[in-house]
C-alpha cells in the first residue's frame, strides 16, 4: 500500500516569535527547503454546512462463529447511524480549505457521522479521524482511496432518536456543524480568528513527522475535538399581507373649472345675497363650496 505524500513534514523548535509559539511543523521539499510558513495548532472555530443527511438503518443476520457457539444459532446485529456530507463554510472573509500535511490536495471528502454513545459515562462527545490518500492492489487492479476527514459526534439515545425522526420526516431545511480546538489541525499563525487554509495531521503510523533528536514534543494528531456544536434548522416561511396606500396620480383627476356666479346653485327664494359674497365665491374651487356657502349665511344674518 502506497500513501500519496508529496512533501516531508518536520517539527522545528526554532521560532522567531517565541512569545507566540515555541515550535511549529514545516513542510519540506525534495531539496530540503522549507515550504510556506510555520504551521502551529489552530484553536479557533471552523464551520461547515451539511449538504446531505442520511439515516442508515441496518440489520445483519449471520452464524455465530465464536468458539463453542451453537452453529444453528444466528447472531443478529442492528445498527442505526446518521451519515452526513459536509462543505466548509465561509468565516468572516475567509473560505477555508483543508489538505493533509505534506500534500497540496484539497480534501473534498469531509463527513459527519452521528452515532449513539455506548459508554458508561453519559456524556456526548466528538472526535475526528482522517486518512491520507493511498493506492492498494485489489484483485490485480490498483484502487485509490482519496484523502478524507471524518467527524464522529456521539449523542445520547433520546437525542439520536429525535434527529432520526426529523430526518425520516424530511423536516430539516438546514444543518450546520462547528468545531473548535481540533487536535491535528494546523495553520500559519495569525491574530485573526479565521484562516483560509487548514493542514491536517493524522495518525502516526501513516503520517510521519521528522522530530529532532532529543525533542520531547509530540505534535497533536487527529482524535480529540474539544468543542463541537450541531444545529438543525427547520424553516417555515410565511407570506405577510402588505397594505399599500392607493396613490392617485394628479394627471388622472378630472380638470375642474373655477366656479363663477353663473355656475353657482340657485339661491333660495327671497334670499338676498351680498355682492361681496358672490365675488368671494367666484374665486373658490368647487371643493370649497360648502365653506363659501357658510360664509354667505353668516353675511346675510349679520345685516
Amino acid at each position: 500500500m502506497k500513501r500519496h505524500l508529496d512533501h516531508q513534514v518536520r517539527l522545528s523548535e526554532e521560532s522567531k516569535l517565541k512569545n507566540l509559539y515555541k515550535w511549529s511543523l514545516q513542510e519540506i521539499d525534495d531539496d530540503g527547503n522549507k515550504m510556506g510558513r510555520d504551521l502551529v495548532p489552530w484553536n479557533w472555530g471552523l464551520y461547515f454546512n451539511a449538504s446531505e443527511l442520511i439515516l442508515r438503518d441496518s440489520i445483519t443476520i449471520e452464524p455465530d462463529f465464536r468458539e463453542g457457539a451453537d452453529p444453528s444459532e444466528k447472531e443478529v446485529r442492528k445498527r442505526r447511524v446518521i451519515h452526513g456530507k459536509l462543505q466548509p463554510s465561509r468565516v468572516r472573509y475567509d473560505q477555508t480549505s483543508y489538505s493533509m500535511l505534506g500534500t497540496d490536495r484539497t480534501i473534498t471528502d469531509i463527513q459527519l457521522v452521528i452515532d449513539v454513545w455506548g459508554g458508561e459515562d453519559p456524556q456526548e462527545r466528538c472526535t475526528a479521524w482522517g486518512g491520507v490518500s493511498y493506492t492498494f492492489d485489489a484483485d490485480f487492479r490498483d484502487e485509490t482511496i482519496d484523502d478524507c476527514l471524518i467527524f464522529h459526534l456521539y449523542v445520547l439515545p433520546e437525542e439520536f432518536d429525535r434527529y432520526a425522526e426529523m430526518i425520516a420526516a424530511a423536516s430539516i431545511d438546514q444543518a450546520t456543524f462547528r468545531v473548535s480546538r481540533v487536535f491535528g489541525f494546523y495553520s500559519d499563525w495569525s491574530p485573526s480568528i479565521s484562516t483560509s487554509s487548514i493542514k491536517v495531521l493524522t495518525h502516526e503510523k501513516e503520517h510521519e513527522v521528522e522530530v529532532p533528536a532529543g525533542c520531547e514534543i509530540d505534535p497533536p494528531r487527529l482524535g480529540l475535538v474539544d468543542e463541537a456544536s450541531f444545529e438543525i434548522h427547520c424553516i417555515n416561511k410565511f407570506e405577510l399581507a402588505v397594505e399599500e396606500d392607493e396613490w392617485v396620480d394628479d394627471a388622472d383627476l378630472p380638470t375642474q373649472q373655477p366656479q363663477t356666479a353663473e355656475h353657482l346653485p340657485p339661491m333660495p327664494k327671497g334670499m338676498i345675497v351680498d355682492e361681496r359674497a358672490i365675488g368671494l365665491l367666484s374665486s373658490l374651487r368647487f371643493a370649497a363650496w360648502a365653506i363659501a356657502a357658510l360664509l354667505v349665511v353668516l353675511i346675510i344674518t349679520s345685516r
